[in-house]
């Protein structure tokens, strides 16, 4: 149950709202995983997907101006659309985060 009232539901007064910000079953994973690595956990991430997780990564840690070099191949159903890296060996792109 997302609302638990008609008035909750006009108001926008709920935690979720049709699971695009998670879900209770959602919650209820976060809360088990947490516990599972103990108190030195800072939080659990859920993502929608391997892509989403991956995107996530990488751009915690990258910074505007930083390069990543990937296989042309690491994201299966579409090629990498990326700047060449004239630098790099021919099976390898660069991909530049503005």
């Amino acid at each position: 149950m997302l609302y638990p009232t008609a008035e909750d539901l006009h108001a926008h007064r709920a935690e979720f709202t049709y699971a695009l910000h998670g879900s209770p079953t959602t919650r209820a994973l976060q809360d088990v995983l947490m516990s599972l690595e103990g108190p030195q956990c800072a939080g659990v991430g859920l993502t929608p997907s391997g892509l989403a997780a991956i995107t996530t990564t990488l751009l915690s840690v990258l910074s505007a101006g930083d390069h990543v070099l990937v296989t042309d191949n690491v994201y299966r159903p579409r090629p990498i659309s990326a700047t060449a890296c004239s630098s790099a060996p021919a099976s390898r792109s660069a991909i530049s985060i503005r």
